[in-house]
């Protein structure tokens, strides 16, 4: 049994195709990082700086989507450090629904979150 586990964090500006022709080497991508907040008092979700279902993603979301199909690897998604998960759970309803919506857009690329949490949490 191989309990190995090889984790990338891939920050969105970084291209991945390497990892993918590697095949089965990366069992982990962690994709890096959800924040959240207020834009004109609404509630918004970001990946980095912008939207995560913005058009500047496609690529990465499109890398993903390889990666899950050739390395059969899996797909996280890091709620980062400022504006992450302390600001989720102070309107958790809210924010959780937008998450929520980004993960079932993604479902078939996202296999779960990670909670980087460096703050307290109220």
């Amino acid at each position: 049994m191989n309990c190995k586990r090889i984790i990338y964090y891939y920050k969105t500006f970084v291209d991945i195709d390497n990892i993918i022709n590697l095949e089965d080497v990366v069992t982990h991508i962690h994709l890096s990082s959800i924040h959240f907040g207020l834009e004109n008092n609404k509630h918004c979700i970001y990946l980095n700086d912008n939207n995560p279902l913005d058009a500047c993603y496609n690529k990465v979301w499109n890398q993903l989507l390889s990666y899950k199909k050739i390395c059969k690897g899996k797909v996280i998604l890091m709620i980062g450090r400022e504006n992450g998960v302390s600001t989720l759970f102070e309107d958790f309803d809210m924010y959780y629904n937008l998450l929520k919506s980004i993960i079932n857009k993604n479902k078939n690329i996202i296999d779960g979150v990670d909670l980087d949490v460096d703050e307290n949490i109220k």
